[in-house]
């Protein structure tokens, strides 16, 4: 705002000095302005200039007047559209365009207490316009505001059930493979001659349905416990490991069949693992079996190809 009331100054300042050449070259008898409507508010401008009293004595009244007057005006016209340019340019971030007013007619009629001899008289016209106002000063950074970004376009009817149509197609192909899943109702049997009914599919291997038996059976979850097999048509008694998948083996089970499956603790499990000299080496005497090393049963393991341990 200052640097716009300096720059109106020196215009004013120039205008001065115009009119003291027009005035001088041309008669006032000459001119017969046409009186335009006056403004309803009365202004009053204080001038300071060096060679102002000068210009005012060779000047008619009728004439600085009306000079003094439209200037006011036109100040009082740049000073609101400043203030309203400014304001909008803090909400909406943007400069608005520069005022462009017809300032080749002013007119207006104004009383200045500052110099003696100076009336309230009709205007008169000038035969240059004014230059156009200053631009408006651009609004800090800080005022400017960030916009919301636009929310995500939302689905049509049709994307909609679309989607809904490929979720019940992908819920139903689960519940087809799931179907298609090899399940099986089992007995287990305990020591003390309780039994236990689980449900076992085709994707467990036997250390998870083992897993199962101990939260069932709160047991000691020792790594000696095992599913121990009884099948008396085939007159064998064995383990299965744990990596067996158990469904697989009870398939081949007949249905009139006395078969038993029993959750037993059998140190036995893991012995190749604890002693492989026993099963890898010839028999010597049992102190000899004793003395064996860690690091030789280990070294025996590997060079025999087994490959897990306990």
């Amino acid at each position: 705002m200052e640097q716009a009331c300096d720059d109106i100054d020196a215009m004013f300042s120039d205008l001065l000095g115009e009119m003291d050449m027009l005035t001088q070259s041309l008669e006032v008898e000459s001119l017969h302005p046409a009186v335009p409507p006056a403004l309803n508010t009365d202004f009053s401008f204080a001038v300071g200039f060096k060679d102002l009293n000068e210009s005012l004595s060779a000047l008619e009244d009728t004439d600085l007047d009306a000079l003094m007057a439209d200037l006011v005006a036109d100040i009082n016209k740049v000073e609101v559209e400043t203030s309203k340019g400014h304001n909008s340019a803090l909400q909406d971030s943007a400069l608005p365009p520069p005022p462009s007013e017809d300032v080749g007619v002013i007119a207006s009629s104004i009383y200045i207490p500052a110099f003696p001899g100076s009336t309230a008289v009709n205007t008169g016209y000038f035969s240059e316009p004014l230059p156009p106002p200053p631009p408006l000063p651009r609004p800090p950074p800080d005022a400017d505001i960030l916009l919301p970004s636009k929310p995500s376009e939302t689905l049509t009817q049709e994307e909609i059930e679309a989607k809904a149509k490929a979720d019940k197609i992908k819920d139903a192909l689960e519940k087809l493979k799931e179907a298609k899943v090899k399940k099986l109702v089992i007995k287990v049997h305990m020591n003390d001659e309780s039994s236990k009914t689980l449900m076992v599919d085709e994707r467990q291997p036997v250390r998870e349905i083992l897993d199962n038996l101990f939260e069932k059976t709160h047991c000691d979850c020792c790594v000696d416990w095992c599913l121990y097999e009884i099948n008396p048509d085939l007159q064998i008694e064995r383990f299965f490991e744990d990596h067996e998948n158990l469904v697989e083996i009870l398939l081949h089970w007949t249905r009139d069949s006395e078969n038993k499956i029993l959750f037993v603790e059998h140190k036995e499990k893991y012995a190749v693992f604890r002693n492989p000299q026993n099963y890898y080496l010839a028999k010597k005497g049992k102190g000899a079996e004793k003395d064996m090393k860690e690091k030789m049963k280990e070294s025996l393991l590997e060079v025999s190809k087994v490959s897990q341990l306990g």
